[in-house]
């Protein structure tokens, strides 16, 4: 066996705990049909029925699948979707979700990300860390970020919901993305405020990893502005697109303890320490924001505190958390 075979066969058993007899969908695009007929191969030696859908290429995160595809995403109770751009943030996704589905985000994935060291972990393990800060999130009123250089943000809670999502998918109606791990939660809309200091990665293939850092100037929960070498792109973005599309939507902390920041959206989100700063939809999250895009900017070395108690300091993990991890 490969070690893409004994990854994808990771993906199928750990993260997605697929059971006999299930229906599957696998929806891939034109540049990634290759990995979904390998996904597709794995699972009909334990599924009852898959699927395999392929589209044309997405625009952007967050975009919808057309109503075909979204139906079927509502028949199985598996679903992979193995597309350039997340499907994570759609309606359509959410709607599976709430139908219970068990949903495998794995957007810009490639046999790189198969390969990874990252991708090879059991998922079930950074269930515990991931479900502290979830409730840490849902319980608190306000975060503070510390991003470097003096960039401080702040971010309320209140109203919000923290999630888990430890990489794999535990019940009906759950959502998982390895080789990212993560807490997350959606904020309110309009309360964010402050500066932000972006140093890692903005995983969009027209970015990617920053050599140049970039300072964000958040007010009444929207990007009012970009400062930085090469700020143009991202600039560019939020201005061509609707003003809901530069709302502060999601704050995440990265748990995997073997992913890289690379420039690939799911091993950066998830590598241990770093935080990411959603952009954009945030419904799947719990939030309220509803657009066809979604935007993460990711931190190497934050300071994250919630009502004064760090969860995170300077890119690690407090002890409170770190303990937990395997």
């Amino acid at each position: 066996m490969s070690s893409y075979e004994t990854a994808v066969k990771h993906l199928v058993n750990v993260c997605a705990a697929l059971q006999h007899g299930e229906k599957v969908l696998v929806i891939s695009d034109d540049n990634t049909q290759e990995l979904g007929i390998l996904i597709i191969k794995t699972c009909e030696k334990i599924a009852g029925r898959v699927q395999h859908i392929v589209l044309a290429p997405l625009q952007m995160h967050g975009q919808e699948p057309g109503e075909k595809t979204a139906q079927a995403m509502l028949e199985n109770t598996v679903c992979f979707f193995i597309t350039g751009m997340s499907l994570a943030h759609s309606q359509a996704c959410l709607q599976a979700l709430a139908n219970g589905s068990r949903c495998l985000s794995l957007p810009d994935y490639s046999w790189e990300t198969l390969a990874s060291p990252a991708l090879n972990i059991d998922f079930r393990m950074l269930t515990k860390p991931a479900q502290l800060i979830a409730d840490i999130f849902s319980h608190g009123e306000m975060a503070v970020i510390n991003s470097g250089r003096g960039a401080k943000m702040t971010i309320p809670l209140v109203g919000g919901k923290g999630n888990a999502a430890p990489g794999w998918c535990s019940g009906p109606g759950t959502l998982a993305s390895p080789p990212n791990a993560e807490a997350n939660i959606a904020p309110p809309v309009g309360g964010s405020c402050g500066t932000l200091f972006v140093d890692g990665s903005i995983p969009h293939p027209k970015i990617g990893l920053l050599s140049d850092p970039l300072e964000l100037t958040v007010a009444d929960g929207r990007v009012v502005n970009i400062r930085g070498k090469n700020h143009e792109i991202l600039s560019s973005f939020l201005a061509s697109n609707p003003p809901e599309c530069a709302v502060v939507a999601e704050l995440g902390v990265g748990l995997n303890p073997k992913a890289e920041m690379k420039g690939s959206m799911l091993e950066d989100e998830g590598a241990a320490g770093t935080i990411h700063i959603g952009l954009g939809a945030n419904i799947t999250l719990g939030g309220q924001n509803s657009v066809p895009f979604h935007l993460d900017l990711v931190i190497r070395k934050a300071t994250v505190e919630v009502d004064q108690k760090p969860l995170v300091i300077e890119g690690s993990l407090t002890e409170e958390i770190s303990q937990w991890m395997p």
